[in-house]
């Protein structure tokens, strides 16, 4: 396990921008801040989640704080070698993903793991089109795992969110501009306007009694649950229930 933290230079109400691939974000404030700190918490110790780690820098502007994590191209850790497919460090001669979708250890394939495409090409493995065996089919060690991000908040503060394969959570920070393409979406604890969208995952948004805020919360594939009627909500699903307060 390794954390690398970011603190902000400005004292107070801060406004950041978090953005991952394959990370869960979640967010809070605490009434004993004066400071915001972010953390990045990986399972990774060494390899090529480390060094990016280690290059990473963010982009302070004072009252606006951006860090985005660089798209992670091979995560989801699926690679085939001699003939095998290793995901997770165990070795498998076939996989099926989503009831049908089936590779084995002979000839070519092509397939879809986490959003990340998977080839075979020739006895090369290739994921996004990006030769990851070696040359000769051999194992890759050390394979990109996520990075998920936590940040802590002074009262006050407003974040802006973005993942593609994660969840994002926030606890009472008063505005919230949160989006997941394929995760479930929680804001709670709102004060002000604030907007929660997945396309494939549960959207779940709460006031904190405070005003009313008008309150976007939508998804494509999922429901949409409003915890209270202290807020101006618009719900909005395409495959699912609007569930409202009891």
């Amino acid at each position: 396990m390794t954390t690398k933290t970011f603190t902000p230079r400005q004292s107070g109400p801060i406004a950041v921008d978090l953005s991952g691939y394959n990370s869960n974000i979640e967010a809070a404030t605490d009434p004993g801040l004066t400071s915001a700190r972010i953390e990045l918490v990986t399972a990774a110790n060494s390899g090529p989640t480390i060094e990016m780690l280690e290059n990473l820098s963010a982009d302070d502007e004072g009252d606006y704080y951006t860090l985005h994590l660089p798209k992670n191209e091979t995560a989801g850790s699926v690679i085939v070698g001699s003939g095998n497919v290793v995901v997770g460090g165990s070795n498998f001669s076939s996989i099926s993903v989503g009831g049908g979708m089936v590779m084995t250890g002979g000839g070519d394939a092509d397939m879809y793991v986490n959003c990340q495409r998977i080839q075979v090409r020739g006895g090369r493995t290739y994921v996004n089109g990006v030769a990851v065996d070696g040359g000769q089919g051999g194992d890759v060690t050390d394979p990109p795992m996520p990075v998920h991000i936590r940040a802590f908040l002074p009262p006050g503060s407003s974040l802006i969110a973005n993942t593609y394969n994660g969840d994002v959570a926030s606890r009472d920070v008063a505005s919230v501009r949160a989006k997941s393409y394929n995760g479930d979406v929680t804001a709670t604890g709102l004060a002000s306007d604030s907007e929660a969208e997945s396309y494939n995952g549960d959207v779940t948004v709460g006031s904190a009694g405070l005003g009313r805020p008008t309150v976007h919360a939508s998804t494509y594939n999922g429901d949409v649950r409003l915890l209270d009627e202290n807020m101006r909500a618009r719900p909005q699903t395409r495959n699912g229930r609007v569930r409202y307060p009891n």
